[in-house]
């Protein structure tokens, strides 16, 4: 037989007389209730330690911790400052009533308390608590809420744009005059999905993806969305930078032997296209639920136009981010293509990143 936990409200009753927790007991197993008993705030404090309580009822008059003590203690631990207080006390003058709500008691009554008031003021009390619990439910729900939903802005959007979004912009689109667009997508890919199954193409494309996700990462690089086999990257944006097309190549030069990890048609290795180009872009913010930080312009037509017509496992360039890449890089002419739109380029192979002059010449210590 499956155990019922028990739902009654639980009522600790803090009082250094025995006749006094007896009375206050019975009155409480007869309005339903459960009930803790404690002698002194001291008591009653190690209750609260190992017991979730409901309702307080508290004397005034106690050895060790007084009712004023107790309550002090209560409203210094964040855990217990809102719990509901009914002091009960002998004492039914103003001043003590008066010290007792200061304190932060629900009420104060005097001792001994009439069945039906005491129902009454306990009624309340758990009323109020109920409403406080509901507030601080609801409460964590939003701030769940709030940082599920901030953290699927990061996911999803560049840092500043989304704080951007967060700052109530709703609006963003920015032009950034000097970026550099890398496309890259896998080599026989149309028969690849033919052979494989779902299951490993979503796996193939997740690890070759995650890795690229790594490298971009480490080189200050924005990815901006994967279609199909297709992943796009841009450097330059939505934070201008200086060496956009460098980085970029050097993504490039990192891609093609990551891909060759990963087993293909065949279980041949992967190979890509890549195609690269740099110039000015449009960036923004699409839709208004299901947010997309995407790039558009020329720039980005041309950079997909090279990757279309880059040899397999070959990275090929433009001829204005061949000129930034100056000395650095090894690059090869390929020769004019004819890029559908845009007419007649010169398309240039990138080879591989030289290295630097400095290291085969070592300074001297003085």
């Amino acid at each position: 037989m499956m155990a019922h936990h028990d739902m009654r409200p639980m009522v600790l009753v803090v009082d250094d007389s025995r006749t006094a927790q007896l009375q206050i007991c019975h009155t409480l197993q007869k309005l339903g209730y459960r009930f803790l008993t404690a002698l002194d705030g001291k008591a009653g404090l190690d209750v609260l330690a190992d017991h979730d309580v409901d309702v307080v009822i508290s004397d005034i008059e106690m050895p060790h911790m007084n009712g004023f003590e107790f309550l002090t203690a209560l409203r210094a631990d964040p855990r217990l400052r809102h719990l509901p207080v009914l002091v009960l006390s002998a004492h039914d003058d103003i001043a003590t009533v008066v010290r007792s709500i200061e304190l932060g008691a629900a009420d104060a009554l005097p001792k001994p308390c009439h069945e039906t008031l005491l129902r009454a003021r306990l009624e309340t009390c758990l009323l109020r608590k109920k409403w406080r619990d509901d507030e601080q439910l609801e409460a964590a729900r939003s701030a769940s809420e709030s940082a599920l939903s901030g953290q699927l802005l990061a996911n999803m959007l560049p840092d500043v744009i989304a704080d951007r979004l967060k700052g109530g912009e709703r609006a963003i689109a920015d032009y950034h005059p000097a970026v550099t667009i890398l496309f890259a997508d896998i080599v026989g890919f149309t028969p690849l999905t033919a052979e494989r199954s779902s299951a490993d193409l979503v796996a193939l494309l997740n690890a070759l993806f995650s890795m690229f996700d790594v490298v971009a990462a480490s080189l200050g690089l924005e990815k901006i969305k994967t279609v199909g086999d297709a992943y796009m990257v841009a450097a330059g944006i939505p934070s201008s930078k200086e060496d956009h097309a460098r980085a970029v190549a050097r993504l490039a030069l990192e891609m093609h032997p990551l891909a060759a990890r990963l087993a293909g048609q065949g279980d041949d290795p992967i190979q890509l296209h890549i195609g690269i180009h740099s110039g000015g872009v449009s960036a923004g913010v699409i839709g208004t639920h299901k947010f997309t930080y995407d790039v558009w312009g020329d720039t980005v037509n041309v950079a997909s136009r090279l990757t279309a017509l880059a040899p397999p496992g070959t990275t090929m360039i433009s001829p204005s981010t061949a000129q930034l890449l100056g000395g650095e890089f090894e690059i090869k002419a390929l020769g004019p293509q004819v890029l559908r739109g845009h007419g007649t380029m010169e398309t240039y192979a990138l080879i591989r990143q030289l290295p630097d002059i400095l290291d085969h010449f070592p300074m001297e210590d003085p």
